[in-house]
């Protein structure tokens, strides 16, 4: 049975990454540039006793859900 990967940025893991976007892509802008891609890196746990984060540009966004559903 084939199985789907969800991950999920809770409330204030969007909120930061939100914020990191914004930022980055203002000073691209105003210096004349193409916004460039903003990136997020996933540490998903294997042991379900920790907590799977995410990092974008360097800052950590917190916690993310990961579920695993068949399909």
């Amino acid at each position: 049975m084939p199985t789907k990967m969800i991950i999920t940025l809770g409330e204030e893991a969007t909120k930061k990454y939100l914020e990191i976007a914004r930022e980055k892509v203002t000073e691209e802008i105003d210096e004349n540039c193409e916004p460039s891609d903003m990136p997020i890196s996933l540490f998903i746990s294997a042991n379900i006793l920790y907590d799977s984060t995410a990092v974008c540009d360097g800052n950590e966004l917190g916690e993310i859900q990961v579920d695993f559903i068949n399909v």
